[in-house]
């Protein structure tokens, strides 16, 4: 395993409690994981219901926006690479 590689990227987490996010893109990978709450994730022409528990990751240059559908409070955890 080269670990040089990876120790020399930087990370950025970000956690986030907004009930919707309005629509943009990157110029970096996404990994979004919901810690609670649910929404509907809208992706390349594409909604996708996402529960707590779940989660995914939005290419470079990729449109996309959530907004809140369940009465839980939403907490989402991003990783920014």
């Amino acid at each position: 395993m080269h670990t040089k590689n990876i120790a020399n990227k930087k990370f950025h987490v970000h956690v986030c409690h907004q009930d919707y996010c309005e629509a943009h893109d990157h110029e970096y990978l996404e990994l979004t994981f919901f810690a609670s709450g649910a929404v509907d994730h809208y992706i390349n022409g594409e909604v996708h219901r996402v529960n707590a528990g779940d989660y995914f990751i939005v290419d470079h240059g990729t449109v996309h926006r959530y907004s809140r559908v369940s009465d839980k409070p939403l907490t989402v955890i991003n990783i920014l690479f």
